[in-house]
């Protein structure tokens, strides 16, 4: 996220005061992944993702014959 208003606009952070968003944004990383990034199930959490533009697909491996499961496919808005 670039700025506070950014932040400020994702549901989860809405009712986030300026200050709380402040400390916040001083933990945040902007990062740009490319086209077809993979992040697996089993891969350790290291935090928390908003997406500022695009879409991202939520897929989880699924059972025998099924490569993949898609769970969601939410976009930037």
């Amino acid at each position: 996220m670039e700025s506070l208003e950014s932040l400020a606009t994702v549901d989860l952070f809405k009712y986030v005061n300026r200050a709380g968003l402040g400390r916040l944004m001083t933990q945040a990383r902007l990062l740009a992944f490319p086209e077809e990034p993979t992040l697996k199930e089993s891969d350790p959490p290291d935090g928390l993702c908003a997406i500022q533009s695009g879409m991202v697909r939520v897929s989880k491996a699924a059972g025998a014959g099924v490569t993949e499961a898609v769970l969601a496919i939410p976009s930037a808005s």
